[in-house]
């Protein structure tokens, strides 16, 4: 065979190869979980063959491309895969993608996004007290931490009827427009005011005891998502609300008999009893006239006294 027939033959050979190019991953489902106010858990699901890279990349502004800080996850095999990603700025929105690459190039999945929690507040508040009662209402105050390096950005309240109020481990982050203690107590409100701040209660029921919580929180003012609650030793108040105030004076008051050593009394109900009495306090001053009884020292009824004149 001549040297030019072997070259047709050689060239017709390879003619016949194929090369098959290899597909580059198809990432898809880009997850977020356990975010916090410096990172989250970031993850992707991949497929395809010969995986040398897998992980994850994010940057604070769209698009994002698989070399914004970049981080290999360390797996190389197909499906889902997550790790924890760190050096975000705080109460941020983030947008991340997955990506993978092998011997066909590096894809990446559909861009998703998230917010960082706000940094928490470092201290709860120096006080936290009832500052008056109704029957209606109860009023709380609160005074801003000592430590204000981490300044709180508001304060949410919970309540709860009884005496003690189970311990507070977490809120439903991160929707604080209506957070709730998992132990069963209710969320009466929040106020974004940092200074010393007073909150009303005025969702009570008359004659029953309640416990409060203060709650401080970082929230970036804007994304609900971005609220951040420090419920390390929360601070604890309780109380009682008055009872109903009778509606009505008794229809009589009478002395009806007189010794040397006593005076027997009479009185009876008042006509309208909506709202009846439990009981009557008897006030007494030697002399024609008793001072006019604008108050007496709730809530200790065992031994009111008249703000006039003290009783014998």
């Amino acid at each position: 065979m001549s040297n030019f027939t072997k070259n047709i033959l050689f060239i017709l050979t390879l003619g016949l190869i194929t090369v098959k190019a290899i597909a580059q991953p198809v990432m898809t489902l880009p997850t977020v979980t356990t975010v916090t106010n410096a990172g989250a858990t970031l993850g992707g699901t991949i497929a395809g063959a010969g995986i040398t890279f897998r992980g994850t990349a994010w940057k604070i502004s769209s698009p994002v491309i698989a070399t914004d800080n970049q981080l290999v996850e360390g797996g190389t095999t197909a499906g889902s895969y997550f790790h924890p990603r760190s050096g975000m700025p705080p109460a941020t929105q983030i947008f991340f993608v997955a990506y993978g690459t092998n011997a066909g190039g590096t894809a990446i999945s559909t861009e998703s996004s998230f917010y960082t929690l706000s940094n928490p507040p470092i201290a709860q508040p120096a006080s936290f007290s009832v500052s008056s009662v109704t029957s209606s209402a109860v009023n709380l105050s609160f005074t801003a931490p000592n430590d204000v390096t981490v300044a709180a950005s508001g304060y949410a309240i919970f309540r709860i009827g009884g005496a003690t109020l189970a311990g507070i481990t977490s809120v439903n982050l991160p929707n604080a427009a209506s957070p709730t203690n998992p132990s069963g107590s209710t969320y009466i409100g929040s106020t974004t005011l940092a200074s010393d701040i007073t909150f009303q209660d005025a969702t009570v029921v008359a004659g029953t005891q309640y416990t409060y919580a203060l709650v401080p929180f970082g929230y970036n003012g804007a994304q609900a998502a971005t609220y951040n609650y420090l419920i390390t030793s929360y601070k604890t108040v309780t109380t009682y609300t008055l009872s109903t105030q009778p509606l009505a004076q008794p229809a009589s008051f009478s002395v009806s008999s007189v010794t040397s050593s006593a005076v027997n009394l009479s009185f009876t109900a008042p006509n309208d009893v909506t709202v009846a009495a439990s009981g009557y306090a008897i006030f007494r001053i030697g002399g024609a006239t008793l001072a006019g009884i604008t108050s007496v020292n709730l809530p200790n009824a065992a031994s009111p006294t008249n703000q006039a004149e003290a009783p014998t």
